[in-house]
C-alpha cells in the first residue's frame, strides 16, 4: 500500500478518503483583475461565466455591479462592508446592483442616487435580475429611505 501527503498536514503519510467538492470543466476560466480579493466577488464571477458561455450580452452593454459569495449549490452568501461597495459601484458608473438579500437592511439609507440595488439569494435570481432589468423590466428592490447622493 502507498501512502499520500495528508492534505491538512502535508509531509504526514495519509491513508484514506478525501471528501469534497471539486469542479473539472472542459475548458480553461481565467481572470485577470486587480485589486479583487476575498470571496465576495463570487457571484459577479458566476455572472461573469454564465455571459461568456451564453449567446449574446448578458448585461446589453449597461454597468452592472453586485456582491456575494457563491455556494458550490448557487446559494448567494453574505459579505462585508456593503455600504462602501453601493457607494464604490455607483461612482463607477454602475445602475444596477445585486446584492445578498440579507444586506438589503444594512444597504437602507445608503443607496446611491440613480443606483437600483435588487435582492437576490440564489444565482438564478442574479441571472434573472439581470435580463429583467436589461430589457426594460421591473426588478425588486431594497427599501430605500434618506437617500443620499
Amino acid at each position: 500500500m502507498t501512502s499520500a501527503d495528508n492534505p491538512d498536514n502535508p509531509g504526514t503519510p495519509y491513508i484514506g478518503i478525501g471528501v469534497g467538492m471539486f469542479y473539472a470543466a472542459e475548458f480553461d476560466i481565467n481572470f485577470t483583475l486587480q485589486d479583487v480579493g476575498g470571496p465576495s466577488a463570487g457571484t459577479m464571477f458566476a455572472v461573469g461565466i454564465i455571459d461568456k458561455l451564453t449567446p449574446g450580452d448578458l448585461a446589453k452593454g449597461r454597468h452592472i455591479a453586485g456582491t456575494g459569495t457563491m455556494a458550490p449549490d448557487g446559494t448567494v452568501g453574505p459579505i462585508g462592508g456593503i455600504r462602501q461597495k453601493l457607494a464604490g459601484a455607483r461612482g463607477a458608473g454602475a445602475e444596477l446592483f445585486l446584492i445578498p438579500a440579507m444586506h438589503c437592511k444594512e444597504a437602507e439609507g445608503f443607496i446611491p442616487d440613480g443606483l437600483t440595488v435588487t435582492p437576490i439569494t440564489t444565482l438564478t435570481d442574479a441571472v434573472k435580475a439581470v435580463e429583467t432589468w436589461t430589457s426594460g423590466g421591473t426588478v425588486s428592490s431594497c427599501p430605500v429611505s434618506e437617500v443620499g447622493s
